[in-house]
């Protein structure tokens, strides 16, 4: 039986030969583990679906990855076809290991419910039902293809396929027959952020999960869509003001990614000492057009640093091209930050997360701990972990 990787091994080399993790169902802390048994399941993908995460994105980006990425100082330097790589690497980690049937159906059902919520908001609203509608097939990208006897399992393998034998950009996605709502849904989640790469200071690590990654919502935020509004009202606002037609339609097409993106930042651990981060495009946009805006309204971290964009050279003007050059500023984290980012992470996981130094978890433990008794409600109880340290591991 083949022992699939739902956080790949080049990943997971960075953080160490061996790596210790934490399983929060049986609540046992095992140390040193080769990296070939962690992070993964026997026969979790299909081999087919198995050979083409190597030959369709793994290998490319593993090439990216430790020419340009991990061991970069400073600065990293991208062409625009290595960015839509990492883009299409970063949406397949996120699908890859959400193989669980409760996302996938909640991801299928999504254009449904929102068709449900169109209807209700626009109905109490006074529309008819053909204007309703017409709202509709606006909203909803494409008709979804049935496939007889699919399960969610193999819903899931399909959308990760529909995936691989595209660029992870919509437009690819959506010439796919077989395309599905998460992918194309997820593809527009990925592509309408900007990238940056986050450090971590001398004497801390980031740990990683078997989700792969994390995120932060606006600070208000309590598990409701609709809630996570706060960049988007303020756009939304800018449209209520005197505006060419060509600022409209700039900001509408603004607000529609935002929607899309709703969250403040995505962060994936690709080292103990490097995440990339994928970060909402609204903190470009502010800057970009000078906003006064205080960002510690709806961020954790309002360090400006971590937020600025980045710098492109464009080979011809007007036109985007694979060699057009995007440099990146790496930006190392204080203490403070990488213990919450780690908190973050710590609060979305599905059963274990994995550390190369446990005095790194200590800290980070204290940190999510303290969020949780500010008034943040913990999505992942460690008490029996806190226990294993508190008595030395012994």
């Amino acid at each position: 039986m083949a022992y699939s990787h739902y956080v790949p091994k080049f990943i997971l080399k960075n953080f160490g030969n061996k790596i210790s993790t934490y399983n929060i169902k049986d609540n046992i802390l095992p140390r040193d583990i080769k990296i070939e048994r962690v992070f993964g399941e026997e026969n979790f993908y299909s081999s087919d679906i198995e050979k083409k995460l190597t030959s369709k994105i793994e290998s490319q980006f593993a090439n990216v990855f430790n020419n340009k990425i991990v061991n970069t100082e400073n600065k990293v330097i991208l062409t625009r076809k290595e960015l839509k790589l990492i883009k299409k690497f970063l949406l397949v980690s996120i699908i890859r290991s959400l193989g669980s049937e409760e996302f996938m159906l909640k991801e299928k059902n999504f254009y449904s419910e929102l068709t449900y919520r169109i209807r209700k908001i626009y109905k109490d609203k006074g529309y008819s039902d053909a204007n309703i509608e017409k709202i509709i097939k606006q909203e909803i990208p494409f008709v979804e293809k049935q496939l007889a006897n699919e399960s969610i399992h193999d819903y899931w393998l399909r959308t990760l396929e529909v995936i691989l034998e595209s660029d992870g950009t919509p437009n690819s996605i959506m010439q796919n027959e077989n395309k599905t709502y998460p992918a194309f849904r997820w593809a527009c989640v990925v592509n309408a952020a900007y990238i940056g790469f986050w450090d971590a200071p001398k004497g801390q690590e980031f740990i990683i999960t078997d989700i792969g990654m994390t995120s932060e919502n606006e600070l208000g935020w309590d598990g409701i869509y609709s809630h996570n509004h706060k960049k988007l009202d303020f756009v939304l606002n800018l449209l209520n003001q005197d505006n060419t037609e060509e600022q409209k339609q700039y900001l509408y097409g603004f607000a529609n990614n935002l929607t899309y993106f709703h969250e403040n930042f995505q962060m994936f651990s690709i080292s103990k000492n490097r995440m990339i981060v994928l970060i909402s495009p609204f903190f470009k946009f502010l800057k970009v057009n000078n906003f006064k805006y205080d960002i510690s309204n709806i961020t954790n971290i309002p360090d400006w640093r971590l937020f600025n964009p980045n710098e492109c050279i464009y080979r011809k003007q007007g036109e985007y091209l694979d060699d057009d050059v995007f440099e990146y500023q790496i930006t190392t984290l204080t203490n403070d930050e990488i213990l919450y980012c780690n908190s973050l992470f710590l609060d979305r996981i599905n059963t274990s997360f994995g550390f190369s130094n446990i005095d790194v978890i200590k800290d980070s433990l204290f940190m999510y701990y303290k969020l949780t008794f500010n008034g943040l409600t913990a999505g992942v109880n460690y008490d029996e972990l806190m226990k294993i340290i508190l008595n030395g591991d012994k």
